[in-house]
């Protein structure tokens, strides 16, 4: 994977990339499809720490029995575009899916998943200070209150949503 924003040689900022869609929203009677997403976890393309106002901590630590500990944030402020954040949490196999909290801000929608209710995984790659898996959260809560993007009433909302992540450059430490 390869960061945004480096001056030569090799980035060693901590670096984030997502993409997810935002997908049958109830009580709303009509579904709808948002996708948003930084940088390109699927081409490896990642967005460097301080990188157009994007702040970046993250742990990808090895535990005792393979397992691994980790948590990652990204925030933006984006002049143009409002702010975004991003966060997850999770203790990860290398070889299987795990349970995983996620919540983002995006300046349209606010959500958050309940604790453990997200599958994150099984990761395409997991070593010490990097992470790119799959996420798929079937229960995600909008807690926002806005209204008016195809027909949704805001905060309350039981969505699906799927998606990407990758962070690398973390803290390896636990």
């Amino acid at each position: 994977m390869t960061g945004e924003g480096g001056a030569g040689g090799e980035d060693e900022r901590p670096a984030a990339a997502f993409g997810y869609t935002v997908q049958s929203c109830s009580p709303t009677a009509v579904p709808y499809i948002l996708g948003r997403g930084y940088g390109d976890p699927s081409t490896g393309r990642m967005v460097a720490s301080g990188t157009n106002g994007a702040v970046i901590s993250c742990t990808v630590a090895p535990l005792d029995g393979g397992d691994f500990q980790m948590h990652g944030v990204f925030t933006q402020l984006d002049v143009g575009n409002g702010s975004y954040s991003f966060s997850f949490s999770s203790v990860a196999s290398v070889s299987s899916s795990s349970s995983a909290m996620l919540s983002f801000d995006d300046g349209d929608i606010r959500m958050a998943a309940p604790d453990g209710s997200c599958s994150l995984g099984p990761p395409l790659r997991l070593a010490p200070g990097e992470i790119l898996a799959d996420i798929d959260c079937p229960v995600f809560v909008r807690v926002d209150s806005l209204s008016g993007i195809a027909g949704t009433s805001g905060a309350g909302q039981l969505c699906h949503v799927s998606g990407r992540l990758a962070f690398e450059h973390c803290d390896s430490s636990e």
